[in-house]
């Protein structure tokens, strides 16, 4: 699915650039079931959506791989809807290039 994944780890420690080499498999894995349960969606998933689709992973797991996601271009901004708390939250939908990633 996405084609690359970048796990962020504190330079000069090898013990934590170790574990981040460890977490890229996980996070590959967690950023196509975000991708995936984007793709399903019709009007588009805020994180907050995706947290309630997924309660196994935490508010900063589902960030970081969406903001991952945009960084390669494989959803987008669409709109902007309330989370339960009445804070504006981006809309996230699948891009052309994301479908096709979806596709494989």
């Amino acid at each position: 699915m996405p084609t690359t994944c970048s796990v962020p780890y504190v330079r000069g420690s090898a013990t934590s650039r170790a574990a981040a080499s460890a977490l890229k498999p996980s996070a590959k894995t967690i950023e196509t079931r975000i991708l995936r349960a984007i793709a399903k969606s019709r009007r588009g998933l805020t994180c907050a959506e995706i947290e309630v689709a997924m309660p196994q992973l935490r508010q900063s797991t589902v960030s970081a791989r969406v903001a991952e996601l945009k960084a390669l271009r494989l959803v987008d901004v669409i709109g902007q809807r309330k989370t339960p708390r009445g804070r504006d939250a981006d809309v996230l939908a699948v891009t052309s290039r994301g479908m096709k990633q979806v596709a494989q």
